[in-house]
């Protein structure tokens, strides 16, 4: 999976979750996407470009990549929830790993 680095910062409202119902917030230098979560190259493109709410790029290519698989996950929302690749949600770290290991399987 391809990332790409934060060059202004923004808040990600199509990327949200009971730890940010208002969007994953980003800064200058991080990796976007936070997570593994798939974007479409729709998305990407209007990060990449002008046609978005800050009107100018958002992100830019990366020369880093991530590797495939489920490095990231599960991904902790806070609460005791955490979320797994397939984006369903799961409370409690030892069950949010075992269902991610039957996901890697």
């Amino acid at each position: 999976m391809k990332k790409f680095k934060v060059v202004y910062p923004f808040r990600d409202l199509q990327d949200t979750g009971k730890s940010f119902p208002d969007g994953r917030k980003y800064s200058v230098g991080d990796d976007y996407p936070a997570t593994n979560r798939k974007v479409d190259e729709e998305r990407l493109s209007e990060l990449r470009g002008h046609n978005n709410k800050a009107g100018y790029p958002v992100i830019e290519d990366s020369l880093d990549e991530v590797p495939e698989g489920n490095a990231d996950y599960p991904w902790h929302l806070g609460g005791g929830y955490y979320e797994l690749s397939d984006g369903s949600k799961v409370k409690g770290k030892e069950k949010a790993q075992e269902a991610e290991q039957k996901l890697g399987d």
